[in-house]
């Protein structure tokens, strides 16, 4: 996986024990997720995927907002109030609501990061 902008190039599979057999659509969450298990603090969005008009109007008035990381670490650093983790595969790229948010978290002392598939 690639974070954001830097050269760091790892294989997330060889830092937990999923051996790169993941059982999920996507194992990079989950194996990122297994890094910190002991942190409840680190969680996943559930705010993607397709919704009918009545379960995305429904999840409007909870307070779903477009845009939002895909997965969250509500954890402070000496730098950081935590940070933001949005999944890019391919060449996916970030929509508008998504750069917005961005701005928004980082505009606020959040660590915003895209990490990225090779």
């Amino acid at each position: 996986m690639r974070h954001g902008n830097s050269d760091i190039n790892t294989n997330i599979c060889d830092h937990c024990d999923c051996n790169d057999s993941c059982d999920s659509s996507d194992p990079s969450l989950l194996c990122f997720r297994q890094l910190f298990m002991s942190i409840h603090l680190f969680f996943a969005v559930p705010n993607g995927g397709s919704r009918n008009p009545i379960e995305g109007a429904r999840l409007k008035a909870e307070g779903v907002v477009a845009g939002v990381a895909d997965m969250l670490l509500l954890v402070p650093n000496h730098q950081y109030h935590g940070l933001c983790i949005e999944f890019k595969y391919g060449k996916g790229r970030q929509q508008d609501s998504q750069k917005k948010f961005q701005t928004e978290v980082e505009r606020v002392g959040f660590k915003y990061i895209i990490v990225r598939s090779l």
